[in-house]
């Protein structure tokens, strides 16, 4: 498993958002507004842990429920929504939730009623923090039957979209005027076009289970543990056409997400490589038959299981074993501004002056620049005279009223910017 941030800049998509979950909830009454409003908690437990809360199943949840949402803001909560997915993602998102009617409609007609509500009206939004914010994080979620969607918007520009979960019952419609047509399509073709390309030894690899399990085997865990699915057969071990049909898989699970958001992932993916990555199979190739499959990656975990109603119900999930809840972001933020947390304790004794040796070395440019601009401020606001030591001369003259050079332990300049410059 890899520890590095994943970068996740997407300014334009922040920006739409930002303007989505503004809409939404200055739609809103107070009422509707609280119910749908919670506190961003990082690291939550307990009372806190709201934002990690995500399921598929057809359970009540918290947040606001589209049944209780006037037109207009039934229009702005999935305008939120849309803003996470991909146009394809948002189009195979609403297809989903329109076979809440056809699912009721199909369990009425085989007497098999649910004890839950099959409605698409079932969908539940909240948001988490401040929209817009920079100081601070904030995110949404989606969740319904079969869609669960969470983003979280870190240091105002940098964004995470998962989880990211699409199911589908039913899988293949049925009945009525809809009859034949499939949801999800690509995610079993594509991987049962894969496994059936396999010899008989390479089959004897990837297939690990000749029964598949009832459900994708993470659930709605809150961290996926990339040891609980099976491994299979290893990328190493597949033809060149294999490896390219298993890459094209992964990339259209990642395709669910927004383009911007996509592409920062699968930059990220394709420098990992795929190397390590493995493909496993459970139950049996034939179509109409219960499989499953895993795609394991030190990146991310990719999950499918259609078992249920008679092999009939999808579920589908790409998680990352650090990007999910934007928690690599906000373990980055949380160490890029461990100095200003020292500067603030510093800065509560009241000292005349303040010593600062290299505080941003370590950081990437844009965290960089963010705690430069806070120091300005800061100084600005306090009038504290602060010996400010870099190695870094554009920093330097960034900063600094007054700089002085320094070579082998000799003071060679000292001046203002533009004495130094000149």
């Amino acid at each position: 498993m890899t520890t590095s941030a994943i970068p996740s800049s997407a300014t334009q998509v922040v920006k739409r958002m930002t303007a989505a979950a503004n809409d939404f909830l200055n739609s809103l009454d107070g009422a509707r507004r609280q119910v749908a409003s919670f506190a961003f908690a990082a690291n939550g437990s307990g009372a806190d842990a709201e934002r990690y809360a995500w399921a598929y199943t057809p359970i009540d949840r918290n947040g606001l429920l589209v049944s209780d949402m006037t037109d207009d803001q039934r229009d702005a909560a999935f305008k939120l929504m849309e803003t996470g997915y991909s146009a394809s993602g948002a189009a195979t998102a609403h297809r989903i939730i329109e076979l809440e009617t056809i699912l009721g409609e199909w369990e009425a007609m085989s007497s098999n009623v649910s004890q839950w509500k099959r409605s698409v009206e079932r969908y539940w939004f909240s948001v988490f923090g401040t929209p817009g914010s920079i100081d601070e994080p904030w995110g949404f979620r989606v969740g319904g039957h079969h869609i669960a969607l969470s983003a979280n918007v870190v240091n105002g520009d940098q964004v995470s979209i998962l989880p990211l979960f699409f199911g589908a019952n039913p899988a293949t419609i049925r009945h009525g005027d809809r009859k034949g047509e499939r949801t999800l399509v690509q995610e079993e073709d594509w991987a049962r076009a894969l496994l059936v390309s396999l010899s008989a030894d390479q089959t004897a690899i990837a297939v690990v289970d000749p029964v598949a399990p009832a459900d994708i085997l993470t659930t709605n865990v809150r961290s996926a543990d990339p040891n609980m699915a099976p491994v299979g057969i290893g990328f190493s071990e597949l033809g060149d056409g294999q490896r390219d049909r298993l890459v094209s898989l992964v990339k259209h699970y990642v395709n669910r997400a927004n383009d911007d958001l996509a592409a920062n992932y699968w930059r990220a993916v394709e420098s990992a490589g795929f190397g390590e990555v493995t493909f496993a199979w459970a139950g049996p190739a034939e179509v109409g038959e219960g499989h499953y499959y895993a795609i394991r990656h030190p990146r991310f975990l990719i999950e499918y299981d259609n078992t249920q109603n008679g092999a009939n119900h999808i579920h589908s999930v790409l998680r990352d074993y650090e990007h999910d809840w934007g928690e690599d972001l906000l373990a980055a933020l949380d160490e890029a501004f461990a100095p200003a947390r020292e500067r603030r304790e510093a800065l509560a004794a009241d000292p005349d002056y303040l010593l600062m040796d290299e505080p941003f070395g370590a950081l990437d440019a844009l965290t960089r620049d963010t705690l430069q601009q806070e120091l300005l401020a800061v100084k600005k606001r306090l009038k504290k005279t602060i010996v400010f030591v870099t190695h870094d001369i554009f920093e330097a003259l960034a900063l600094g009223d007054r700089i002085a050079i320094l070579h082998s332990g000799r003071l060679d300049q000292i001046g203002t910017r533009e004495e130094i410059l000149k």
